[in-house]
């Protein structure tokens, strides 16, 4: 049995999360990648045509990335790829902006609706 508060924290990350797929869902639905989306997409398919990641101009992360990601990008293509790193992405948000609003002192409404403005209005939602 979980614990009610870690389901009152859930409900909380689920609700955000739901705000910020509905706020940016230009973004998150966009078909084509965003960013450094493209660098990822180019860099996994080097790794999956047997060449370096590190080819790719941008691509500055560990080895073990652009492997996992290559075989995310055979197993699920492009498009699941890019919804599984903006989903990722959003609950890491959500989950990052609730840990932040727990450490204030005020009610779990307030909160929720501090939150819910923050990633409304924030521009570097925006830039990922």
């Amino acid at each position: 049995m979980v614990p009610r508060d870690y389901l009152h924290h859930l409900g909380a990350i689920v609700a955000l999360s739901g705000f910020i797929g509905i706020r940016w869902w230009a973004y998150i639905g966009s078909p084509v990648p965003l960013g450094d989306e493209e660098i990822y997409i180019r860099a996994f398919a080097e790794v999956l045509a047997g060449r370096s990641a590190y080819g790719v101009s941008g691509f500055y992360y560990p080895p073990i990335f652009a492997t996992a990601g290559a075989s995310l990008l055979e197993l699920v293509g492009q498009s699941g790829t890019l919804a599984t790193f903006r989903t990722g992405a959003t609950l890491g948000l959500a989950g990052t902006v609730w840990i932040s609003l727990c450490l204030w002192p005020a009610s779990y409404l307030w909160r929720l609706t501090v939150g819910a403005l923050y990633l409304g209005l924030a521009p570097a939602v925006h830039y990922g």
